[in-house]
């Protein structure tokens, strides 16, 4: 979404930014299961400012500063401030303490710095040294492996961005278990909006990597307030310190399934980043600035999911080029995880005849995350032209090479979804006012293998109404391709001819894209709304089975794995709901 355009998403929120600033205290969880903690999710490891970790080539990685008046600015001192107050308030120190109490406690701290300076004595001895981003070993690391790893690992589930779920959805309303944080909501200064002003909370498309590593499920997000998470899934704890960024988080990460302890995302504020999570803090081993690939380019996020596809990173930006990186990962002689990342491949999304079928003025933003079909990646811009690249020799040596292009002629933010036969389905906004987008409506089915590739155009409009657009990603139930619109309709297409089967009438924003999984649809709105749905076969109206409140406006896409649905809102909040009674 442009950050610049009046009628992007975001100036759709109805949720005001003032109202957002003062957000209300975080809602109690229901009925918290047995490990969900004592509330108190802000620990030391949640401080935005943690201590800069160092990069690959040396350079010191970004950790946000913010002003004091600033709502979402977590600097070193409130974090000290805030965890003082915790502590001051729990039982042992409000105890009172006598004489025999006073003089054990006095033994035990003289008896750790007695022990401290050893320590540090040996150290010095064997000339050892612990610097910024050096492992710690806490425990949560495992055996390097490549084997790859389960879980939901980046926006969709796949590389064909067709899984939306990875469990199931309950019969009944499930119960809210933590929120995070339990303290001030996640907020910083941006401009995404156009403005600098206060932003807060998880953005679109925001949909957390959920996975099991070292012994613990991990929830991983990036958001609003400039930071990358790493929380349990269990209680909403922080396994490990944020990763900071000089501007927001507003994409889904991606976590490396092959196993590596990686983790890619991009953040507004230019730097798309490779992020190492087997060490305490976590540490950026890299990052590469949009500007380095086309200085002129107006904007410079990184709001899509990357993908990982053999041992190269794909990801396409908001300065309208599709990337390719060798990635060289590895680990070294102390089993830590290592990247040595080399651009191999760009270029424009753009084409002369683009431009001159819709203007030079015209924004050629990649919104969208790339999917991937074989060997080959697909690319949609914000001017609506789909390219596929073909990368099958890259090990080669040899240059990718473009197999397809199609021009739908309307704006594409929702990512492109492939099916099972590799057919394309593409869903757009009405914006453009193009003839070809007038033709081509807002759902459209490719066979890239055809030369006039379109099987169907579908229409969103209710009868008699305007066209409704499509921010979501579609997500495909058997023979049905679901779409949530902005307008918020849910409308249901039969795969195979593109005709209308059902719709679900509402007046909600919807933002987030439907989640289905095993006959139930999930769709989350901007009225903070979480509703489940029976699907049946996919052919009838999908029947409301139940609805949880959540906060504010949801952006994000629900994440579901492991019997755990995770969000985050435009208030400031995640939240982890159990699905399991």
């Amino acid at each position: 979404m442009d950050r610049d355009d009046a009628d992007s998403p975001a100036a759709f929120t109805d949720t005001t930014r003032a109202e957002q600033a003062a957000a209300p205290d975080p809602p109690t969880p229901a009925s918290p299961g047995p490990d969900a903690g004592s509330g108190t999710a802000t620990t030391a490891g949640t401080a935005t400012t943690a201590g800069a970790a160092t990069t690959g080539d040396g350079a010191s990685a970004v950790h946000p500063e913010h002003d004091d008046a600033d709502p979402g600015a977590a600097t070193d001192s409130v974090a000290r401030r805030d965890l003082r107050n915790e502590l001051f308030t729990m039982e042992w120190v409000r105890r009172r303490i006598d004489g025999d109490t006073r003089s054990q406690v006095l033994t035990l701290l003289a008896a750790c710095v007695v022990i401290t300076l050893v320590l540090l004595l040996v150290r010095a001895c064997d000339g050892s040294s612990t610097n910024a981003g050096t492992a710690i070993d806490d425990g949560l690391r495992e055996t390097p492996s490549s084997a790859g790893r389960d879980g939901l690992l980046t926006f969709r589930g796949n590389q064909q961005r067709n899984v939306s779920a990875l469990s199931k959805i309950p019969d009944d309303q499930p119960s809210l278990r933590w929120v995070f944080p339990q303290s001030k909501p996640l907020c910083s200064q941006s401009n995404i909006s156009g403005t600098e002003q206060t932003e807060c909370g998880v953005g679109w498309t925001g949909q957390a990597a959920l996975f099991p590593y070292a012994g613990h499920t991990w929830a991983v997000v990036g958001s609003y307030a400039r930071a990358l998470h790493f929380l349990d899934l269990q209680n909403g704890l922080p396994l490990r310190s944020i990763t900071g960024a000089a501007d927001v988080y507003k994409g889904s990460p991606t976590v490396d399934p092959d196993g590596y302890p990686l983790v890619y995302a991009g953040a507004t504020d230019g730097l798309l980043r490779v992020v190492a999570f087997d060490r305490e803090p976590s540490e950026i081993l890299w990052q590469i600035d949009s500007a380095a690939i086309d200085p002129q380019r107006p904007s410079n996020d990184w709001d899509a999911s990357p993908a990982v596809h053999g041992d190269y990173l794909i990801e396409g930006g908001e300065n309208g080029y599709l990337t390719v990186i060798k990635l060289n990962r590895s680990y070294d002689g102390n089993g830590m995880a290592t990247v040595a990342p080399v651009v191999v491949f760009n270029t424009p999304t753009w084409t002369e005849k683009l431009i001159g079928d819709v203007g030079r003025d015209t924004g050629f933003d990649v919104e969208s995350s790339v999917a991937i079909w074989d060997d080959v990646v697909y690319i949609v811009n914000s001017a609506g032209l789909i390219q596929g690249w073909d990368l099958s020799a890259l090990d080669e040596g040899t240059t990718p090479h473009k197999t397809f292009e199609w021009w739908i002629g309307d704006d594409v933010d929702a990512t492109i979804v492939i099916d099972e036969e590799g057919n394309l389905y593409v869903a757009a906004l009405h914006k453009l006012d193009s003839k070809q987008g007038e033709v081509m409506g807002q759902l459209i089915k490719l066979d890239p293998t055809l030369q006039m590739p379109v099987v169907w155009s579908a229409f969103t409009a209710r009868p008699e109404g305007q066209p409704q657009d499509i921010i979501a990603t579609p997500a495909i139930w058997r023979k049905t391709i679901i779409v949530s619109t902005f307008q918020g309709d849910i409308i249901g297409y039969d795969i195979e001819t593109g005709k209308e089967r059902w719709r679900v009438e509402g007046d909600a924003a919807q933002l987030p894209s439907p989640v289905v999984f095993d006959g139930r649809l999930l769709q989350a709105d901007c009225d903070g709304n979480l509703r489940a749905y029976n699907l049946g076969n996919g052919r009838g109206t999908p029947k409301l089975r139940w609805t949880v409140e959540v906060g504010q406006c949801i952006e994000a896409t629900p994440a579901l794995w492991d019997n755990w649905i995770v969000v985050g809102d435009r208030a400031g909040y995640i939240y982890g709901i159990g699905t399991e009674q």
